[in-house]
This record gives C-alpha cells, structure tokens and sequence, in this order.
C-alpha cells in the first residue's frame, strides 16, 4: 500500500513558518476530530502532516502545546461566532440559549474545553502557558484599544485629513503584523 504524502519544503522565512504552523494545526484539528485526545499523539501527527517527527517538535513541545494552539484558535471562532448572535435587547433566557446553541454546534470546541484546565493546561510547559495567557490578553486589549481609535476616527470632525488616514492604516497593518508573529 503506497500513501501519496507530500514532502513539504523546508520552512526558512517567518511567514512560511507561520504557513507551516497553520498547516500543523489544520491537520491537527482533523486528526483530534478522526482519534479524540486519547489517539492523538505526535507521532501520528507528523505522519498526517507528512513533516519529521522533529520538525514538529521545532513548533510545538508536546501535545498538549498543539492542543492549546487548537483550542486558542477554536475559542476565538467560538467567541466571533457567539457574539454574532448577540444583541443588546436579548433577555438573559436568550442570551443562556445562544451559548447553549453555539457551544453544542461544535464538539470539537467542547471537547477541548472540557480538557483544558485538567489536562492540556497541567501538561505543558510554564513558559507555553505563560504565553498562551498574555496573548489572550494582549489580543484582547489590542481588539479593544483598536475599536476605542477606530470610533474616535470615525467620529472626528477631521476623519478625511492625511493623519487620519495615516492612523487608519496603520492600525491594519499593525495589526496583520500582530497576526504573523503570533
């Protein structure tokens, strides 16, 4: 039986280590979909993914470590999703509902929860955990500082002037960087 894997080409600049990255974590969310935690390892990830067990290694330091990347990644689709469905005359009822509702539309979000304050988060590295935390933080004050700025462009008698538009643009961009590097 031959198996059709792609050998992927040496990952040398920072956006195509992100790329690689990505790409890990793509195969990641399929294998923890097909296998659950207990038939998730490293091994069968990096035969997935068709990279050296090393190489993976290079990116991620355990399982966990490629869990909680997942799980940051779901909870942010979870959070986008959520609020979407959100308005500000919803009774509490309501507002029970739709996190009922989005959090039973996707198991593989609550099968990452469910496992992360036990599991994924007691078996990882301090500094991994370190990061993931002030990330989430960083990303938080960030989204809030950005839509404090853009509101306070939007509503300036000045918005067309060129520091205006130079603000506006380097918020977005700003923010691309932010993305690449995390």
């Amino acid at each position: 039986m031959s198996r059709n894997i792609t050998k992927l080409k040496r990952a040398l600049t920072p956006e195509q280590k992100s790329d690689r990255r990505d790409t890990l974590l793509v195969t990641a969310k399929t294998l923890f979909m097909d296998a659950g935690y207990e038939g998730f390892s490293m091994g069968l990830l990096s035969k997935r993914a068709g990279v050296a067990k090393g190489t993976l290694y290079l990116y991620f330091g355990t399982k966990e470590e490629v869990l909680l990347s997942l799980y940051s990644l779901e909870f942010e689709r979870f959070c986008s999703e959520l609020t979407a469905g959100i308005s500000s005359v919803m009774t509490d009822a309501e507002f029970i509902s739709r996190i009922y509702e989005t959090s039973v539309s996707d198991p593989l979000f609550l099968a990452l929860h469910a496992r992360l304050g036990t599991v994924i988060e007691q078996n990882i590295s301090v500094d991994a955990l370190i990061i993931s935390k002030r990330y989430d933080l960083l990303e938080e004050a960030w989204d809030k500082k950005t839509n404090y700025l853009k509101d306070e462009i939007t509503n300036s008698e000045n918005s067309d002037d060129i520091e205006m538009k130079t603000i506006k643009n380097k918020l977005g961009s700003t923010k691309i960087e932010w993305n690449k590097q995390k």
